[in-house]
């Protein structure tokens, strides 16, 4: 796949590690951007969804197109669904 992919975290969170698991399994490239270490990160996630919560999968396609995925299991299923 030809897609950029962050994920946006933080370290302990049970949620990120839910969307995490197919990463570390498939070998996924993502970015992580954690939100607790980069109030920057933190404030991209509120000027886009309205609110600052973890795990968001931010999918941006060759063509630019730009997608945010909340929720834990939404973000696994995408990534099973395209990388698995």
């Amino acid at each position: 796949k030809e897609e950029t992919l962050m994920l946006y975290h933080f370290v302990g969170c049970p949620y990120c590690t839910i969307a995490e698991a197919p990463i570390i399994r498939l070998g996924i490239d993502v970015t992580y951007r954690d939100t607790m270490k980069n109030p920057e990160y933190r404030q991209e996630l509120i000027n886009k969804l309205g609110r600052a919560t973890v795990p968001v999968l931010r999918i941006i396609s060759k063509d630019g197109y730009e997608r945010w995925l909340p929720e834990s299991r939404d973000i696994a299923r995408y990534l099973e669904n395209q990388y698995g």
